[in-house]
């Protein structure tokens, strides 16, 4: 009996530990960042901001481009996955993916599956 009490509590901690991870990106990732570097180049004469609006693993975005040639909205879905990966669906409906390779309070690195551009983001 004790061993079976002990099977269920290890289960349950398990169980906690693993969502508190994903909520604790979310949780993260909910506001809006700046783009600062692309491939590790300074972003300079634009600006790149990407607002995060979660609802659980998913959540809405929305991306703004303001530079000297003109400016561009994009906007959509996500949906995070295992904390590692961001899948993007827009509002045409095209999907993207990025990996999370380092995140904290205040910073976020993502790396593009498609041309594998890394982007630095900085929290507003």
């Amino acid at each position: 009996m004790k061993n079976l009490l002990l099977v269920l509590i290890a289960a349950t901690a398990i169980t906690f530990t693993s969502c508190s991870k994903e909520s604790k990106l979310n949780k993260r990732l909910d506001g809006t960042w700046n783009v600062t570097k692309i491939d590790g180049e300074a972003l300079e004469g634009a600006s790149i901001e990407t607002t995060f609006n979660k609802d659980g693993k998913e959540g809405t975005y929305e991306t703004k481009l303001t530079s000297p040639f003109g400016n561009a909205t994009e906007s959509g879905s996500y949906t995070l996955e295992e904390d590692t990966k961001l899948i993007f669906t827009d509002s045409d409906g095209e999907k993207s993916t990025a990996n999370v390779l380092e995140y904290s309070k205040t910073d976020l690195k993502l790396k593009d599956d498609e041309d594998g551009t890394i982007l630095d983001l900085v929290k507003k």
